[in-house]
C-alpha cells in the first residue's frame, strides 16, 4: 500500500474547504489514514521550499504560516499519481475545472491573492520523507 502527504494551505483550512476536499479524495477510493490541523513559522516553509526561487519562497513560506494548514496522510495502490491527477497542476490558474486546485482557483481567485491551495508528495520517496517531517514516525 502507498501512502502520500496532502496538506491544504491556509486559504482552503480557514474556509473549511478541508474537510470537503477530503471527501473527493475518498470517493475516489483513496483512504485517510491521519489529519490534523497543524501550524508552523514561516522558517520552516522557508527550509520545506527550499527548492523554490526567490522571492517566490518567502512569498509562499509567508503565505503558508499565515494560518492552519489541514494535514493528510492517504493510502492506496497508486496513491501518488493518483492525488497528483486529482490536485491538478502546480499553476492553479491553467488547471482543469474539474481538479482541486482548478476548482479553488475558480471559487477564490477574486477574493485570495494566492492561488496554489494544496502541496501534494511529488514521489513516493518524498511522501515517505514528508510525512516523517509531518508526523514523525506515523504508521
Amino acid at each position: 500500500m502507498e501512502r502520500t502527504l496532502i496538506f491544504f494551505k491556509p486559504n482552503i483550512t480557514l474556509n473549511d474547504e478541508s474537510i470537503n476536499a477530503l471527501n473527493y479524495f475518498k470517493g475516489e477510493g483513496i483512504f485517510i489514514s491521519k489529519y490534523e490541523l497543524q501550524r508552523y513559522v514561516k522558517t520552516f516553509f522557508k527550509g520545506f521550499y527550499n527548492h523554490v526561487p526567490e522571492p517566490n519562497r518567502s512569498q509562499h513560506s509567508e503565505f503558508c504560516s499565515s494560518g492552519p494548514i489541514g494535514v493528510a496522510i492517504l493510502e492506496g495502490e497508486g496513491v501518488v499519481e493518483k492525488v497528483r491527477k486529482i490536485i491538478g497542476g502546480t499553476d492553479s490558474s491553467k488547471a482543469e475545472p474539474k481538479t482541486l486546485r482548478g476548482h479553488f482557483y475558480r471559487k477564490y481567485k477574486p477574493k485570495v491573492g494566492y492561488d496554489n491551495f494544496i502541496h501534494a508528495s511529488a514521489t513516493p520517496e518524498d511522501a515517505e520523507r514528508e510525512i516523517k517531517i509531518f508526523f514523525g514516525d506515523a504508521r
